[in-house]
């Protein structure tokens, strides 16, 4: 009876040694890696939504004391329940303003024949790089309905109109314009990709432009508008300045927001708050779900083996009237609200007793930056961003490197898990994640809770799809057989990726790492729930001037944070020579050289 275990364990060990020698120890490191920032996260959040608030995480569950009370709880809550709603509903309008404004944002620099298309792609994903935080300020700024610019200039027009911008609606709207870049972005891929035959046999059999685009264009590009809109949607309720910032003062409660006062109680409800979260996760894994679902059943393919531009329509009369909506865009997307910051910044109460006191020179001053000057927590904000911007910049460049070549270039049956666990981060928002590492910091045995690193290792999670994603489209156009031939001649895996793939993804390396650094100076809703006095970060002073009701120290550091942006920003365009989105430029290029349609 003894010998047949022993008998089967036995020809087990040579089938896991096999497998072993298949596995390449990238492979191993990066299933570690990708699981540990991840899957861990998530997975202990989860299991402390099931805990006893009474009782300590590994206490209960190891006990066998897992419990639903907390989901009672929270989903028989008249508060929870419009938290609920209010984020389901201002996250689904402001996804269908986000899906038309960057669509029709797109279709244009893609699709048409307007001018200074460069110039359209900056104004279109400049709200990308702007902290939530600070475009939430700026249109309150705007459109507060006691305190707001444009409602002063109303009073001393003597109109009675009024603009309420903390309301669901200004939530939605608010919403909409910051993440109408992201739709953009999946658009103009899209778009790009089409193959103009199928437009041109529609126009052949006597369709006008306008039957072409609705018919044939809009159709194909669907899967690229739903992906964008499931990800806003992702973005949108998991946003915290946002709703915190014009739904406070309005009463109105969100998921973000709830999850954040439930942290603030004495002692804190951690296991409500992970159920908060585990939900909003939910919803998220949801659609995801629906939409790959949709998609899948669906033919969309369009790309074929033979290369092509896609036609550029000629506007003709409507040409400078299409121009005259970016302008518009540009105006209310951009100039209006940082205007807005400047101005408030500029005095230490705003105050419009007559009209002309909106560019009287003699009421400007600089007190708000001479205030910034004492704070120490303002310093030491400055300090812990720079260094979690370096440091994210620098770890993510060769983490984010090693996951991309992982997903492009090895084969064998962890390659999906590879792929998938890279972009699962996507689906997870933001303040969860930051909620998920809070659990991991204070019931793991890890020494990550109170200190800088678990601020560092939750923002390398967070931006691990967009540094891995921005990577891949620099590998994908290197050919194999470069790579081969170094394999060929006796190169082994780390040579072949520190003498060729490194080198030859120089660009897409450096774009990830300047566009992680970005993300991490204005990165808000991941760092609110893990800082502490010590590791405190710009975002969160900015939040905290705010809250204080210190709205021209905040309005000035807005600004502060702004041009550090655009400083980094600009050197990396012009002494480095890197393009956060190159294949856009690219693309505008070939564009010019397009054969137009009537």
């Amino acid at each position: 009876m003894t010998i047949a275990p022993s008998m089967t364990s036995g020809r087990q060990v040579p089938r896991l040694l096999r497998l072993l020698r298949r596995v390449s120890l990238l492979e191993v490191v990066l299933y570690v890696l990708l699981a540990a920032i991840a899957v861990v996260p998530i997975v202990v959040l989860v299991l402390g939504s099931l805990t006893s608030v009474s009782q300590g995480f590994s206490g209960t569950l190891l006990a066998g004391g897992a419990t639903l009370a907390n989901y009672i709880e929270l989903l028989s809550s008249p508060s929870f329940q419009s938290a609920l709603s209010n984020t389901v509903l201002t996250s689904a309008i402001g996804a269908i303003i986000a899906m038309l404004l960057g669509s029709w944002l797109a279709f244009l620099v893609v699709r048409t024949d307007i001018p200074f298309k460069n110039l359209t792609t900056i104004v279109a994903v400049v709200p990308f790089f702007v902290s939530a935080f600070v475009h939430a300020f700026a249109w309150l700024v705007l459109a507060d309905p006691q305190v707001g610019i444009i409602n002063m200039v109303f009073a001393a027009l003597d109109w009675p109109m009024r603009l309420n911008i903390a309301s669901l609606g200004g939530v939605a709207f608010v919403q909409g314009l910051y993440h109408a870049p992201f739709v953009f972005l999946f658009v103009t891929a899209a778009l790009s990709m089409v193959d103009p035959s199928l437009e041109e046999a529609s126009r052949t059999s006597g369709a006008g432009v306008w039957r072409m685009v609705t018919r044939v264009t809009l159709p194909l590009v669907m899967p690229a508008i739903l992906s964008a809109g499931v990800l806003v949607f992702a973005l949108m309720s998991g946003n915290f300045a946002i709703p915190s910032l014009l739904g406070t003062s309005a009463r109105l409660e969100f998921i973000t927001s709830s999850i954040y006062r439930m942290m603030q109680f004495s002692p804190p409800k951690f296991g409500e708050a992970a159920t908060a979260g585990v939900i909003l996760m939910l919803i998220t894994f949801v659609l995801y779900a629906v939409q790959r679902r949709y998609v899948g059943k669906r033919n969309y393919l369009s790309v074929t083996g033979k290369g092509f531009r896609p036609r550029v329509i000629k506007l003709r009369g409507l040409r400078w009237i299409c121009t005259a909506s970016i302008f518009v865009y540009a105006i209310v997307v951009i100039v209006i609200p940082l205007g807005a910051l400047l101005l408030r910044s500029s005095r230490p109460y705003f105050y419009l007793a007559q009209l002309s006191d909106l560019w009287n020179l003699a009421l400007v001053n600089w007190s708000n930056y001479d205030l910034l000057l004492s704070y120490s927590q303002v310093s030491r904000a400055l300090t812990n961003t720079g260094l979690l911007g370096v440091m994210t910049a620098a770890i993510g460049g060769v983490l984010f490197f090693l996951i991309a070549y992982g997903a492009e270039r090895m084969s064998g049956k962890g390659l999906p898990v590879i792929r998938y666990l890279s972009t699962l981060p996507a689906a997870i928002p933001g303040m969860v994640l930051g909620l998920s590492y809070l659990w991991v910091a204070l019931y793991l045995p890890l020494p990550l809770y109170g200190t800088i690193w678990v601020l560092l290792v939750a923002y390398l999670a967070r931006f691990t799809p967009q540094g891995v994603g921005s990577i891949s489209s620099s590998m994908r156009s290197l050919h194999p057989e470069l790579e081969e031939g170094a394999r060929v001649a006796g190169a082994g895996l780390w040579l072949r990726l520190r003498a060729i793939m490194f080198p030859l993804s120089r660009q897409g390396i450096l774009s990830a790492m300047v566009l992680c650094f970005v993300l991490a100076v204005t990165e808000l809703h991941t760092s609110i729930l893990l800082y502490t006095a010590r590791t405190t970060v710009l975002s969160v002073v900015m939040y905290e001037f705010w809250q204080s009701g210190q709205w021209g120290a905040a309005a000035a550091l807005s600004i502060i944070q702004c041009l550090l942006v655009v400083s980094v920003l600009a050197i990396a365009w012009k002494v480095l020579g890197i393009s956060l989105y190159p294949e856009l430029g690219n693309e505008n290029k070939k564009l010019a050289k397009t054969p137009t349609e009537d």
